[in-house]
């Protein structure tokens, strides 16, 4: 019987697993009020979300520093988050498959707080570990790369980038197959293109979360019947 060669997942955490675009658009609008500028309705600041052009709203000499601090300043109560539907259910089929699984974010907080989101939504003990940005964040090209969490977590985990899947909903994500050599499955999910992503690198581009663990199957070559997620609860 076919196994899945895959042995690891590493999942970004918001806007993949869950929804904190409430709290996004908080902590942006806090940002441009800061440096005494009038932040975007949210149907504006939503459109050029979508459309991958924030940076519009900020100076452009002092964008890298804005960013910082806005990673900084991830977090917050928890009404700002909820879980994006499938979430559970998806875990514990990629669980099932064999995959430990990673979850990654680029916030500049401490691993603790995102724990405690996570086991408040009880997602905590589906997953193996979590790395946030403080572990290690950017590449001489792109300040913002989550590349150095992900070969940190391959040598923590003792894997080769082949047998890694990352997934994610943002450009910066999907294009670790091309700077890693591990495999990328894109989440449009309602906020993303699929062309965005599949322009940037993505293996495979799915339109939710719950499709990801059909997608893996495929990735792996597993066509029999047990490992189809309709059959994971039988």
């Amino acid at each position: 019987m076919t196994s899945c060669r895959l042995k690891l997942a590493i999942i970004d955490l918001d806007q993949t697993i869950i929804d904190t675009l409430p709290r996004f658009y908080r902590v942006f609008c806090e940002g441009l009020r800061k440096i005494g500028l009038l932040p975007p309705s949210y149907d504006e600041f939503l459109k050029r979300y979508r459309e991958d052009r924030l940076d519009i709203f900020i100076p452009k000499d002092i964008r890298p520093q804005f960013w910082i601090d806005f990673l900084k300043s991830y977090h917050g109560p928890l009404d700002e988050v909820s879980l994006i539907p499938g979430v559970p259910e998806t875990l514990r089929q990629l669980r099932k498959l064999g995959l430990k699984v990673v979850v990654v974010t680029g916030r500049l907080v401490p691993r603790e707080f995102v724990e405690g989101e996570l086991k408040a939504l009880g997602l905590l003990d589906l997953i193996d570990e979590v790395y946030t940005g403080l572990h290690g964040l950017g590449t001489e090209d792109d300040m913002f790369s989550k590349a150095p969490l992900v070969w940190a977590i391959i040598q923590k985990w003792k894997v080769s980038p082949n047998e890694v899947v990352v997934i994610g909903d943002y450009k910066s994500d999907v294009a670790l197959s091309r700077r890693t050599g591990v495999l990328t499955v894109g989440v449009c999910g309602e906020h993303m293109s699929r062309n965005m992503l599949v322009s940037h690198g993505a293996t495979a581009v799915v339109g939710s979360f719950s499709e990801v663990t059909s997608i893996i199957v495929k990735l792996c070559g597993m066509h029999d019947e047990k490992y189809l997620p309709s059959s994971f609860d039988r």
